[in-house]
């Protein structure tokens, strides 16, 4: 099993849509570990609507969970195996995954929504989780 790195963001992050807009988001973490790499990030109340009606992420469906409309949302995703494989042949794949993001060229369809999330309060957050195979 490989060691887990974790490389903190904490700031600006951009996603490339299928439309050729750039959808800003604040990056929290990416966590890498062997051929798996997920990262974390907020959006925007207003953002997450717009993900969720054209389906970035591949997020499909209307939860039944009740969210408030003026937090922020965070959202976990998975990249893709073959998007992985591909940075894996880079010299610093992980650099080249950072910088993609602070770029805003990681195309949005290279990632794959593992949970939304709202938190509400100190130790309460409301949200669902999205099976994947």
């Amino acid at each position: 099993m490989s060691e887990l790195v974790t490389i903190d963001l904490d700031g600006p992050i951009g996603f490339r849509e299928p439309t050729g807009a750039v959808l800003a988001a604040h990056g929290v973490d990416i966590k890498l570990r062997g051929t798996d790499a997920r990262i974390t990030f907020r959006v925007a109340p207003d953002d997450y609507a717009h993900i969720h009606d054209v389906a970035l992420f591949q997020i499909v469906g209307e939860p039944e969970v009740p969210f408030d409309p003026e937090l922020p949302f965070e959202i976990e995703a998975q990249l893709r195996a073959d998007v992985v494989a591909a940075l894996l042949a880079d010299d610093d794949p992980a650099q080249r995954l950072v910088t993609s993001l602070a770029e805003g060229t990681m195309p949005t369809e290279s990632w794959l929504a593992l949970s939304v999330v709202q938190p509400m309060e100190p130790g309460l957050q409301s949200g669902f989780r999205i099976e994947r195979n």
